[in-house]
């Protein structure tokens, strides 16, 4: 994501986040946000099963950024891993808001706050809840 993310808009905060989880069993997903944009793709053994585009609004997206920070996402390690297990879920997450940004990426493992972080994400795009489920 470019650096232009990082500046504020309006006196207000810009929110861009990158998140892509691959499994080798089962299905992907993608979801980016761009301000008040968002998209969010799942696909089965290459071929596209969910593909949505949609406006957020600016009170919305404030509050889950406010919810993510307390969550403590933003102290999140750069990589999760669970060791001894073959094949499984790898993931990545790009989030910038504001002045503070992460970058953490997993491989069958997660942070402590996976399922809330995860929560927050798929109630601010009204998907369901098990969209960034990946294994199968």
């Amino acid at each position: 994501m470019a650096d232009a993310v990082l500046n504020q808009k309006e006196g207000g905060k810009f929110l861009a986040l990158n998140l892509s989880l691959q499994s080798y069993f089962g299905p992907s997903c993608r979801i980016e946000v761009e301000g008040c944009r968002a998209r969010a793709e799942k696909t089965r053994d290459g071929e596209t099963v969910f593909k949505m585009e949609t406006e957020l609004s600016e009170q919305a997206v404030r509050l889950f950024a406010e919810k993510v920070a307390a969550l403590g996402v933003f102290s999140w390690e750069c990589h999760y891993i669970q060791c001894c297990m073959l094949d499984g879920t790898s993931w990545t997450l790009e989030l910038i808001f504001g002045g503070e940004r992460v970058w953490s990426t997993g491989t069958n493992g997660y942070p402590q706050k996976w399922p809330e972080f995860i929560g927050l994400l798929t109630e601010l795009l009204g998907l369901e809840k098990d969209f960034c489920q990946t294994m199968t």
